[in-house]
């Protein structure tokens, strides 16, 4: 296998696992006197070499172990919450990801980044609140997906 295969081949993997396993969303903090929007990827299974994989073909992100208290497994999680590091894995399986959904996430998880790392610590803009809006909206729990 060449390595633009296996770099294809890996990049195929990790769509696959984001569409089946994985989150791309924002999680709203409230400060008080404002919101802060951090934006995260995070794909969690439970077994642990799925995970690892994961995190080595993507080459960011941090592995977390999760026990549960119950009899259910442990669950491992691979988060990506940098957004220098978001954008660079949303653009490189952006073109491999199968759900639309999940593609319109990842656009707009890395609009939001890119904003973001232009503007450093300024206050967040109009845009960044209807993207805000808009990934809550797409991931919402329903009934289908309405999305595609």
């Amino acid at each position: 296998m060449s390595v633009v295969d296996l770099e294809s081949f890996s990049l195929g993997y990790l769509a696959a696992i984001i569409d089946g396993e994985g989150s791309i969303s924002l999680f709203t903090r409230n400060r008080g006197s404002y919101d802060d929007f951090l934006p995260y990827v995070e794909i969690s299974n439970t077994e642990k070499e799925i995970i690892e994989s994961a995190r080595d073909m993507a080459d960011v992100g941090e592995v977390y172990e999760t026990p549960r208290k119950t009899e259910h497994k442990t669950i491992y999680r691979l988060c990506i919450r940098r957004q220098h590091d978001i954008v660079l894995l949303l653009e490189r399986v952006k073109p491999f990801l199968m759900s639309k959904r999940k593609q319109r996430l990842a656009e707009l998880l890395i609009e939001y980044c890119l904003i973001r790392l232009d503007a450093g610590h300024k206050a967040h803009t109009k845009r960044e609140a209807e993207i805000c809006e808009e990934v809550s909206v797409l991931n919402k729990r329903t009934g289908g997906d309405t999305y595609g």
